[in-house]
């Protein structure tokens, strides 16, 4: 059964300048998750999983929800074991977000769900999964003019997810 993402997608200015900050990063570390190339930037609210003939459906039935602005909140580094690290834009998370992604949830309750939710949930864009050995550190710039963006507008959008549970393709929703 496939997985499916459903996110805040950006304007085609803001998701040109996000792709434009991945690919820069990843020219200073190895990053098998590359923005423009293998994902779409975007805030995921929810990953599940579904079969094909479900997906209008539920698109008819979280398309209208209200979205809020969003505020970007820094840069992230997660370290994993494996010497991999997740690299990306934190997004400040706001009781409106919550709501957005909790009604989601609700929406789906026998879905099997991939993402972090209440509590747990942390709202960002990713901008790479490098890889790194113990001949090199992590040198990616943690300050760019994007981390400062406020009253930030997204679209609600539909799509498929990679195998990095990345936003591969938009099915429904997309640019604004």
């Amino acid at each position: 059964m496939p997985i499916y993402n459903i996110a805040l997608t950006f304007n085609t200015p803001l998701s040109t300048e996000l792709e434009a900050l991945s690919q820069e990063w990843c020219t200073l570390m190895p990053s098998s998750y590359i923005l423009g190339r293998n994902s779409l930037p975007h805030i995921t609210l929810l990953q599940f999983k579904a079969e094909k003939q479900e997906i209008e459906s539920i698109w008819e039935t979280i398309k209208y929800l209200n979205i809020p602005t969003i505020t970007f909140d820094g840069v992230y580094l997660s370290a994993l074991q494996d010497d991999h690290i997740w690299s990306g834009i934190r997004v400040q998370k706001t009781p409106e977000l919550d709501t957005l992604q909790n009604r989601i949830v609700d929406m789906m309750p026998n879905k099997e769900i991939f993402t972090a939710i209440k509590h747990a949930y942390f709202p960002h864009v990713t901008l790479g999964y490098h890889t790194f050995t113990t001949d090199t550190t992590p040198n990616l710039p943690l300050a760019t003019n994007i981390t400062a963006k406020t009253n930030v507008k997204t679209r609600l959008s539909l799509g498929v997810s990679g195998p990095h549970f990345q936003f591969e393709t938009a099915l429904f929703g997309g640019d604004i």
